[in-house]
């Protein structure tokens, strides 16, 4: 005997996972899940927490079993990462979740236990999945992340979610207390954050203004706007309006073809409102990062020097 048809579309839409409580719910007697688990329709994963073996173990499937798993749970770090899309997350299979109860790890789930967790931390999912939304998600990473890399993910979610400053600065203050992993790393990144600036779209934008900003330089305007026209305004990737000099971070995936006959137009553009333009690549910062951060230093001079 197999599942029910009630029960195979529940199952098909939350990644092959079902809890013993919803099978009840949906007409399933406890015997029929043992004889399912013993014909092998059904594997558990945690106590009272089994997965369809017609459907292929997935990330979404485990995070879906944690959060059955761990009742009031979200899931945290950088599984969360992971399922927003948020770079410098590691890769692993590794699943993490956070919980206001005291809860033991269960199974391979890492379990947090924190005391600091509101209801607005977290999302909801229409597949069942509670994971912390990406402002409280990037807060936790603090103590996972070097500054730089913290830096870059604070950046993408300013810039891929719409987030106000403001909100993270709140939930930063919320969360950062003497003994909370990852504070002070907290605190200095959004401190070298000015509340007005625009958000940097790329990890190797953020890598570049800091290091140019070491080196001397004044802090670069990300996403820095420049009217080309009354009807056209462009945002450089990087901009120092002092020396009137532009730095755009081509990636050579987006910026070839015709993106490169519009890149070499839209140069010629600024450069007839008063900007030069500096063109660096992901494979000059990849492979010769201290070298392109010393060439863009020195043209930064010399536009000084002629001004």
């Amino acid at each position: 005997m197999g599942l029910s048809p009630a029960a195979t579309t529940w199952i098909a839409q939350h990644h092959g996972v079902v809890s013993g409580q919803r099978l009840h719910r949906l007409g399933v007697s406890s015997g029929q899940i043992g004889r399912l688990v013993a014909n092998g329709q059904l594997l558990r994963i945690h106590q009272g927490v089994y997965r369809s073996t017609l459907w292929p173990e997935t990330e979404a499937g485990r995070c879906l079993a944690a959060c059955l798993a761990v009742p009031g749970g979200a899931i945290s770090h950088e599984t969360a990462g992971r399922l927003w899309g948020l770079r410098r997350c590691s890769s692993d299979d590794t699943v993490e979740v956070i919980a206001s109860t005291n809860h033991r790890r269960v199974g391979d789930v890492v379990v947090h236990r924190v005391g600091n967790l509101v209801p607005t931390d977290i999302v909801r999912r229409t597949d069942g999945i509670a994971v912390t939304n990406p402002v409280r998600t990037v807060c936790d990473l603090a103590a996972r992340l070097e500054a730089e890399d913290l830096a870059s993910v604070i950046e993408q979610v300013l810039d891929q979610f719409r987030v106000r400053f403001t909100t993270v600065l709140r939930t930063a203050q919320r969360l950062a207390r003497p003994g909370w992993a990852g504070s002070g790393r907290l605190r200095a990144v959004l401190a070298g954050h000015s509340p007005d600036a625009s958000p940097q779209d790329s990890h190797l934008e953020v890598k570049l203004g800091r290091a140019l900003a070491e080196a001397g330089l004044p802090a670069a305007v990300a996403q820095m706007p420049v009217e080309l026209t009354r009807d056209v305004t462009i945002h450089a990737d990087l901009g120092f309006p002092d020396a009137h000099l532009i730095v755009e971070v081509d990636h050579r995936t987006w910026h070839g073809g015709e993106q490169m006959a519009l890149d070499k137009r839209r140069d010629r553009l600024t450069k007839l409102v008063g900007f030069d333009t500096v063109r660096v690549t992901d494979h000059d910062l990849r492979h010769h990062f201290d070298r392109t951060v010393g060439e863009v230093a020195a043209i930064h001079a010399q536009a000084m020097r002629r001004r």
